[in-house]
């Protein structure tokens, strides 16, 4: 930061005033993401799809910030910039409660992007829009104020602002303040920003006369500079898309199988935005030498760990995850410094750069659920990175092998590339291949194979959602109305129906349809309502899959997210009410919240039972409905089930609730074990305005 003090030395405040204001603006723009983000999950099922189709939103609105300052910068005289500019300011300033009203909420499940897209445009669009111009725009009048520094360090400056503002979100501002909370203050700080603006605004008002033209300035640095090539741009642009890319890929993949929390939204982000700081702070940071080596063997890893999920412990699945993140975007963002043009093609180069970064938030958002059936966004990201690595050591004249020479290194390097190349290829074809069919919407992937064809006895077909297999059914006729995988014999889920369908007609709620094994228990007289998101796992579990057809029961089927629709219904009395909503291994953390038990309780009849299915591979959800258990004064059993053998039925876990003590002392048999009313680890009470991932890691 020398350049910043020395600047601070020769022009006073002046100088702290477009540094504070960068800042400002900076981590305000990063700050509101995961507030909105964290709001508006519960509404849309909390996928992981919700954070990656905010970015979406957030980079397409970085690009069209950046075009404006690029447009008002190269059309328009410091006088003209700075009227239009306080001009925009003003009329954001109408725009401050940016916290979203019921009325926007969505009804029913369809076209959830778009939905998303157009409600954050209706409330925090115009500030956000605003807030996206300052960085570019202030480092433009920086150059016409300070001819003589460097622009640059401002861009770093506004990096750590982003970080500091991602790195606050989860640690001091989601666990202390409610998200209206949130929303107010960031509204008062905006109303600091726009103040700090108009400042640096007036300042440039007064550049004197022989300083009107936006290229004056810049031109006193050097004179007439040559303006850099396409080919420089499309490289801007290409390194930017890859980079964002592999953060919404990686991104997605660890939301995927662990939870939708915002701390795993930002800690990708972080360390996007740590390459940024690294990279635009000094040339020292970024060495080929040592990141392009590094990246090759966390290539390799990557592959193993994150796309073919090899069983590595959680820890070490993210932390290979995370680290490829970090060398892939300081190589991506390390070499687009080494090609920065001149100051006075600022605004062009930050202009390609959101162009990519928005390009990559499409392509990964909105473009691959169209065009793959499985995530393969993360191997384009891979050998995408791979090959524009290859391209700047070509065209890069301080490359030891610039130019294609020598001859025997580029061979090697070609044959690396095809190598790698290949291993992806085959990979993408592993997880394509053997499916029943596979389809991929807003929600995941969802797959049907068949299992054991040539065992008539084991032969079945297997619903995943990701990697995660969520029920099976038996080919075999008198064996089709089999409860299996997490309602077979012994488990608690099994028990639930036992003891909430004795006795005369009930009623059952039910989160989350699956393959439909739970119709199985219905008898003539019997309502089961079940309430699900994906369209695509109702259309499966009705053509591939018998339960739902062949049940004795009345099947209801309500589409929409399960919260919003319990929440618009009258009280349905449900005797018994299942909660059993995966988004691959994932529970959806808003399903598991003090505020979404009283809206099952409301619709549950006095003395009726709740069963919430928590079978996971990493999180120990029991302290935290144990937590909402104590607050409503419900008894507790839990049920453990062990695998089956040979391993073909998984072990399961099931919690059941109830004001009645004697509906939740469920009996242990073979291979399984209960535990009642146990007290678990203190923690937090979850709540939609806190959750914490780290208490509950296994």
């Amino acid at each position: 930061m020398s350049n910043l003090k020395s600047n601070s030395t020769r022009y006073g405040l002046l100088g702290w005033l477009f540094a504070l204001t960068v800042f400002t603006s900076a981590f305000l723009l990063f700050q509101v993401q995961p507030m909105m983000a964290k709001f508006i999950l519960p509404w849309f099922g909390g996928t992981p799809s919700v954070w990656s189709t905010c970015l979406l939103f957030f980079q397409t609105f970085l690009l069209a910030g950046y075009a404006y300052a690029h447009l008002l910068n190269r059309n328009l005289s410091p006088q003209l910039q700075t009227m239009v500019h306080i001009g925009v300011l003003a009329l954001t300033a109408c725009f401050l409660d940016i916290i979203p009203g019921t009325e926007l909420k969505p009804i029913g499940s369809n076209e959830p992007a778009l939905h998303i897209l157009q409600l954050l445009m209706l409330t925090v669009g115009l500030p956000y829009f605003l807030l996206a111009t300052t960085g570019p725009l202030l480092q433009a009048w920086f150059s016409m104020r300070f001819p003589s520094l460097s622009p640059y360090r401002l861009y770093s400056l506004s990096n750590v602002g982003s970080l500091l503002a991602l790195l606050t979100y989860p640690f001091l501002v989601e666990p202390k303040l409610t998200v209206y909370e949130q929303g107010a203050l960031w509204a008062a700080v905006y109303a600091l920003f726009l103040v700090l603006c108009c400042m640096c605004a007036i300042s440039i008002f007064r550049l004197p006369r022989e300083t009107e033209s936006p290229e004056t300035a810049l031109e006193e640095i050097s004179a007439g500079p040559p303006a850099p090539s396409f080919g420089y741009w499309l490289l801007w642009f290409a390194l930017a898309a890859c980079g964002s890319v592999l953060l919404l890929a990686i991104t997605n993949h660890v939301c995927q199988d662990v939870a939708v929390v915002p701390f795993l939204w930002i800690a990708p982000l972080s360390i996007y935005l740590l390459t940024f700081i690294f990279c635009f702070e000094s040339d020292w940071w970024y060495r080929r030498r040592l990141f392009l080596p590094s990246l090759a063997m966390l290539m390799l890893l990557i592959c193993d760990y994150e796309i073919t999920g090899a069983g590595a412990h959680i820890g070490v699945a993210i932390g290979v995850s995370f680290l490829t993140l970090f060398t892939s975007c300081m190589v991506c963002h390390g070499e687009l410094t080494r090609i920065k043009p001149h100051p006075k093609y600022l605004t062009s180069f930050y202009l390609m750069i959101s162009a990519g970064g928005a390009f990559g938030g499409l392509f990964v958002s909105i473009i691959s659920p169209l065009i793959f059936p499985a995530f393969f966004e993360l191997h384009v990201g891979l050998i995408s990175c791979a090959f524009l690595v290859l391209v700047v050591l070509y065209i890069d004249p301080e490359s030891a092998i610039a130019g294609g020479q020598p001859r025997k290194a580029w061979a090697g390097l070609g044959f690396a590339f095809a190598a790698l190349a290949l291993a992806l290829g085959v990979n993408a074809n592993k997880m394509a291949s053997g499916a029943i069919e596979q389809s991929r919407n807003f929600y995941g992937i969802l797959r049907a194979t068949e299992l054991d064809a040539d065992k008539p006895e084991l032969h079945r077909i297997a619903q995943y959602h990701g990697r995660i297999q969520h029920g099976f059914q038996y080919v075999k006729e008198e064996k089709q109305l089999t409860p299996t995988a997490y309602y077979r014999e012994g488990s608690g889920g099994n028990d639930a129906f036992k003891i909430g369908l004795d006795g005369e007609s009930k009623k059952v709620g039910l989160i989350g349809m699956g393959t439909g094994t739970m119709a199985v228990f219905g008898r003539t007289g019997d309502t089961l309502r079940f309430y699900e998101i994906n369209p695509q796992v109702v259309d499966q579990a009705e053509r591939l899959f018998s339960f739902l057809k062949k049940s004795s029961a009345k099947i209801e089927i309500v589409m929409g997210d399960a919260r919003l629709s319990l929440e618009r219904e009258s009280s349905q009395n449900f005797d018994l009410f299942i909660i059993d909503a995966f988004s691959g291994d994932a529970i959806p953390a808003h399903l598991l919240t003090r505020e979404a038990f009283q809206i099952y309780l409301r619709h549950l009849k006095p003395g009726g039972l709740i069963a919430i299915h928590i079978t996971n591979h990493h999180l120990d959800l029991r302290p935290v409905i144990a937590q909402i258990a104590r607050l409503n004064n419900l008894n507790i059993a839990i049920k453990y089930l062990d695998k089956g053998e040979g391993s073909l039925e998984p072990g399961t876990t099931w919690m059941l609730l109830s004001t009645d003590q004697a509906k939740v002392e469920v009996s242990a048999g073979e291979n399984s074990r209960v535990e009642l009313n146990q007290s678990y680890q203190q923690i937090r009470l979850w709540t939609d305005d806190f959750s914490n991932l780290f208490q509950i890691l296994k």
